[in-house]
């Protein structure tokens, strides 16, 4: 249906899964059944992303790859920071949120695979290959230093 009209299909499914979400009626049952078959189809997801990565293609695009990983940490940082200041939150909440908001997985490789096939092929394998690198990279530090960040903060006790 979102093919039909030119929509996007990742902005149609979330749209899809909120009103599900908020239909009592077909909610329950419909998040039932799903709770029985989300780990294989993340599994299909995940496998099929990773199917695309190619390490040469990480190589020669290197610089980008940093370049991705540091300017995508210095604004959650930097935007975690400014929110706090506006809010006016406690000085442990501005010096630590940024670095909870580090880890990213299923958004962003839906959206560079989206990304593939509305681009030329080069651009859109360097894309893909650029999210799947730092995906891996960040869920594998993310998880720990939203921890210890949140620790620091006094969010969570050690």
């Amino acid at each position: 249906l979102s093919s039909l009209f030119n929509f996007s299909i990742l902005l149609s499914c979330m749209f899809m899964g909120f009103i599900l979400a908020n239909t009592q009626r077909l909610s329950s049952a419909f998040f039932d059944v799903l709770r029985n078959i989300d780990a294989p189809l993340y599994l299909i997801f995940f496998v099929l992303a990773g199917a695309d990565l190619q390490i040469k293609t990480i190589f020669s695009g290197g610089i980008l790859v940093l370049g991705y990983i540091l300017f995508r940490t210095f604004g959650k940082y930097a935007g975690a920071l400014l929110g706090a200041m506006w809010a006016k939150t406690i000085s442990s909440i501005k010096k630590y949120m940024g670095l909870a908001l580090l880890p990213q997985a299923g958004v962003a490789l839906a959206c560079a695979l989206v990304v593939k096939h509305s681009l030329a092929d080069e651009w859109a394998n360097m894309i893909l290959n650029i999210t799947i690198a730092t995906t891996i990279f960040f869920e594998l530090l993310g998880p720990s230093i939203t921890k210890l960040s949140l620790e620091k903060a006094g969010e969570i006790k050690e």
